[in-house]
């Protein structure tokens, strides 16, 4: 008899360990479902929060009354008020910015009307801002001529129909991304074993000053909204003596000086030259060859939007052509 007791209570204790680790296991199960579930639902959250963060940017775009000028003073720029933290519920973790990094974070958009053109550049504007960021110059110059190549330039000097050339598409950009095939290509044909490598380092120096979207068929930059590094490569990619290469760092510190004391341009008269540097006519010429450079505003916007929901972060990159009102590209992660 007692053995059967004893027999009865370790079953009934093996029945309670099993009961036990069914229990754990299905609980488990369950925390990992409601897991999965807070982030499919934190998910769609953040997802509608980008969204709606690109409407309101789209709305600001259009809501902007100078429509003959775009400038670094309208409210689609920078407003940290209005795009660092964009909540529609109330609730302090769940909200969307709009914002972009050039050398530190700024909440608004960018105008890709800053930006040296890829499709449009002449060649000693591309030689200038491979220059400008660590290249050197026989190297800029020859990845100049592969650029041009690759947006189907047929220019006799390049001979495009070369070996050197057989894969390239010979069309325009239409991303930016293509310069990293360009740029890996370019270090291939050198040699260098980490071109892969090289060609994303060159990519990540110039993807914040060049773009692909374009108002005309040459090659203008917004001097309303340019920076001095963009300024900086237009202006050596007009110099054709050392007096106009002297001109330059005193003509592009005095144009800025002129657009941060008016705060903008309305018309390109405005825009003088007040100071003589070298004495001679390079001062004059370096500065209309610039100033021909220059328009008021800008087409295409870059859009780029965050939402937070919990843990979860989606981030969407658009580009918004404003003219005929659609997104002509779309990044979303």
């Amino acid at each position: 008899m007692k053995k059967n007791n004893a027999q009865i209570t370790v079953l009934g204790l093996w029945i309670l360990i099993i009961l036990t680790l069914l229990a754990i296991a299905i609980g488990q199960r369950v925390q990992f479902a409601l897991g999965i579930s807070r982030y499919q639902k934190d998910k769609l959250k953040a997802d509608l929060l980008a969204k709606t963060a690109v409407n309101l940017a789209i709305a600001e775009l259009e809501s902007d009354a100078s429509s003959d000028y775009d400038t670094l003073q309208d409210n689609w720029a920078e407003d940290v008020e209005r795009f660092k933290k964009i909540t529609l519920n109330g609730n302090p973790s769940e909200y969307a910015s709009i914002s972009y990094n050039i050398d530190k974070q700024y909440f608004g958009l960018v105008d890709e009307g800053r930006k040296i053109n890829l499709n449009t550049a002449p060649r000693e504007l591309l030689i200038a801002l491979f220059s400008e960021c660590g290249m050197m110059h026989r190297y800029a110059e020859d990845l100049a001529d592969y650029v041009c190549v690759w947006r189907g330039d047929n220019n006799y000097y390049l001979n495009s129909n070369a070996e050197v050339y057989r894969n390239f598409k010979k069309s325009p950009f239409v991303r930016l991304e293509e310069l990293v095939i360009v740029a890996s290509q370019f270090y291939k044909d050198r040699g260098y074993y980490d071109y892969q490598r090289m060609a994303r380092q060159l990519y990540m120096e110039v993807k914040d000053y060049v773009t692909v979207y374009s108002v005309s068929i040459y090659s203008y930059v917004n001097v309303n909204t340019v920076t001095k590094r963009v300024l900086l490569m237009l202006a050596r990619s007009q110099v054709k003596s050392q007096e106009e290469m002297d001109c330059i760092e005193p003509i592009v510190e005095d144009i800025l000086k002129q657009r941060s004391e008016r705060g903008y341009f309305k018309n390109l008269d405005k825009i003088k030259l007040r100071d003589v540097v070298s004495g001679t006519s390079a001062d004059e010429t370096l500065f209309a060859n610039l100033k021909s450079k220059f328009i008021l505003y800008s087409r295409y916007f870059t859009i780029e939007t965050q939402g937070y929901s919990g843990k979860v972060i989606r981030r969407i990159k658009a580009i918004y052509d404003r003219t005929t009102k659609n997104m002509v590209c779309w990044y979303e992660n």
